[in-house]
């Protein structure tokens, strides 16, 4: 019977020590912080495994190409020469390429005008 007398003793001194007024702000912040670290560990693990991943994906490829196709890894740049029968035979292609670059922008004008006056601001979609 002392003896349980003593523990209750024990935990009602226990239970009557304070802490300190901001020990929960505290507590939270070094939480959230943790959390911080975590995330920003996951994010940097991602990007890092994202990377290698991606690396070795494009050695695959050039292995590949190099082991299994006859694939020259030399650049060689040459300008492209126009001459007129190229220019005449793709003179359509360029024609209907700028009658829809005119429609697009043309469109874009219109909506704009619309949207003005419909809600009397500007409001780009």
């Amino acid at each position: 019977m002392q003896e349980d007398k003593a523990i209750i003793k024990a935990l009602q001194e226990e239970t009557a020590s304070s802490l300190p007024p901001d020990f929960g702000e505290r507590a939270m912040f070094c939480i959230y912080k943790e959390a911080e670290k975590k995330k920003k560990q996951n994010f940097f693990f991602m990007l890092g495994s994202l990377s290698v991943v991606s690396l070795g994906l494009i050695a695959m490829a050039a292995y590949l190409l190099k082991k299994y196709f006859s694939f020259d890894f030399a650049f060689h740049f040459q300008l492209p020469s126009l001459k007129l029968n190229s220019v005449l035979q793709y003179s359509f292609s360029i024609y209907i390429a700028t009658l829809i670059l005119v429609l697009v922008f043309l469109d874009h004008i219109f909506r704009t005008f619309w949207n003005k006056r419909k809600y009397g601001r500007n409001v780009e979609q």
